[in-house]
């Protein structure tokens, strides 16, 4: 009995002693796999995320282009400078009737008054554009130039020269006046086909004919307008617009009036 309870406990021991070094060596061989499973996994992730991180910058760069190309794009058409020749229906804000030089006769109860407010005018002008239509979101800073003649009343009258040398000779007299502008204008290029514009205040140079009583004819004013500028094509505009003078009435008549028109352009 004693011989086989040795013989067991013989047994554990060689049993034990050899599942140590076994155990110890499952262990060692163990740790260097989970760590390089772990350091895979960690690289994973990492890659993950810098993919992560790469889309969103390239989703960032998508939307700032596409926000510097909202801002920064070119409006190409119509081309923003323009030549442009202009007629239109005027009217004075008071008739210059019974003046010395506009119709004697009816100064001396001998002729018509010569006293019609409403007439035509016929204009060219320039709009050089200053600005780009990028630089304030599709608005443009113009400077325009703007030459119109305008003829309100034509009566056949007693001649004053002719009066005043105790004659009776008659002629057409003819009411009218030359302006000379030069504004600002803002436009809207925005939509590019239609374009509405205004001028907020521009200096007019005046010349009325026939001079006044005063024997003067220049003088100075406000100008106002505002209108549609419709684009045919790149080079040719078609428009209407509302423009008004005021004068300052230096020459002592009335130089003020309205005119309401149509133009075609020719864009650059």
């Amino acid at each position: 009995m004693k011989v086989h309870n040795y013989s067991k406990v013989l047994g554990f021991l060689l049993v034990g002693s050899f599942a140590l070094p076994v155990s110890a060596q499952v262990e060692e061989v163990g740790e260097p796999a989970l760590e390089a499973e772990a350091a895979v996994e960690a690289e994973a992730v990492a890659e993950a995320e810098v993919a992560e991180e790469v889309a969103e910058a390239e989703v960032a760069e998508e939307v700032a282009e596409a926000e510097v190309a909202e801002e920064t794009q070119t409006w190409t058409t119509p081309k923003r400078n323009q030549v442009f020749f202009r007629g239109a229906y005027s009217r004075l804000s008071k008739n210059r009737g019974t003046e010395v030089f506009t119709d004697t006769g009816n100064g001396l109860g001998a002729g018509p008054a010569n006293d019609d407010q409403g007439g035509f005018s016929i204009a060219a002008g320039l709009n050089l554009a200053l600005t780009d239509p990028a630089d304030m979101k599709g608005l443009v800073l113009l400077g325009e130039i703007f030459v119109e003649y305008s003829r309100f009343s034509k009566k056949t009258v007693l001649q004053t020269t002719s009066a005043l040398l105790g004659g009776t000779d008659t002629s057409d007299v003819h009411v009218t006046e030359l302006n000379v502008t030069i504004a600002p204008m803002l436009r809207y290029d925005g939509w590019k086909v239609v374009r509405p514009f205004f001028i907020p205040i521009g200096l007019a140079f005046l010349v009325n004919s026939p001079p006044s009583n005063d024997t003067t004819y220049l003088d100075v004013g406000l100008h106002f307008a505002g209108g549609f500028d419709f684009a045919l094509i790149d080079e040719i505009s078609l428009g209407v617009d509302v423009r008004y003078t005021y004068a300052f009435d230096q020459s002592n008549t009335n130089n003020s009036y309205l005119s309401t028109g149509v133009y075609a352009s020719v864009n650059f």
